[in-house]
């Protein structure tokens, strides 16, 4: 957190206490500076008990690499774990990795339509609003690419799903 004003914080996480000693590592990437401002806040506010804590430290430590043992030729490289950093590099070859696997998959759907089709049936994927930037990239193998939206779609009140409640007009309707 900011020992000064705006007084807010980058990281927050819950951890799961037992009645034995534990030891947690937290990787922080700060979203903001915090040079002589920072602070380390320890909330233990719906623990059921006593909560001890002893050896804090904090420390800066550059992004992960490829640990002992891991390699792309052999396969044998872990996923980062939820906080952990990533070089750019790394991060890189993942969204490469995510691109290329996404676009082989829609390309084998466009091929088998094709094959069991003609070139006249148009083919596309998902709508681009649900992927990012990465789904033109994804994508690009298809006739167009969808972005569409629904000027009146049906909102129902109270139910997931209702043909007597269809909420166009704001009223619901006689059963």
């Amino acid at each position: 957190m900011r020992d000064v004003s705006p007084w807010d914080g980058f990281l927050y996480s819950s951890i799961n206490l037992t009645n034995q000693w534990q030891t947690f590592t937290i990787p922080v990437t700060p979203s903001f500076s915090i040079d002589d401002s920072g602070r380390v806040s320890l909330d233990v506010e719906f623990a059921s008990g006593n909560v001890l804590r002893a050896q804090h430290a904090t420390g800066a430590r550059g992004p992960a690499r490829l640990a002992s043992g891991e390699s792309l030729e052999a396969g044998t490289v872990s996923l980062l774990g939820p906080g952990e950093g990533a070089t750019a590099a790394r991060l890189a070859d993942y969204t490469a990795f995510i691109i290329q696997t996404d676009r082989s998959f829609v390309n084998t759907i466009r091929d088998t339509v094709r094959a069991e089709t003609d070139a006249l049936v148009p083919i596309t994927g998902t709508q681009i609003a649900y992927g990012g930037l990465a789904i033109y990239d994804s994508q690009d193998g298809l006739d167009y690419q969808d972005n569409h939206f629904y000027i009146d779609h049906y909102a129902f009140f109270g139910t997931a799903w209702d043909g007597f409640d269809c909420g166009h007009s704001g009223r619901r309707r006689g059963r």
